[in-house]
């Protein structure tokens, strides 16, 4: 980005959808990695929905 920045000093507009569209895309691609590892812990830890339950058994 700052090569292209010094390379071409593109207008602000540039700035604006290269940010926008590369910020939605990290978003888009690190959810469900991020995700997964939410779930992971919450269910190491048996929390909420994981673990047995004693009431639904008996």
């Amino acid at each position: 980005m700052i090569f292209y920045e010094l390379a071409s000093q593109p207008p602000v507009w540039h700035h604006l959808v290269i940010g926008i569209v590369l910020g939605m895309t990290l978003c888009i691609v690190a959810m469900p990695p991020i995700k997964a590892l939410f779930l992971a812990i919450q269910w190491a830890k048996r929390m909420h929905g994981f673990g047995t339950s004693k009431t639904a058994d008996q």
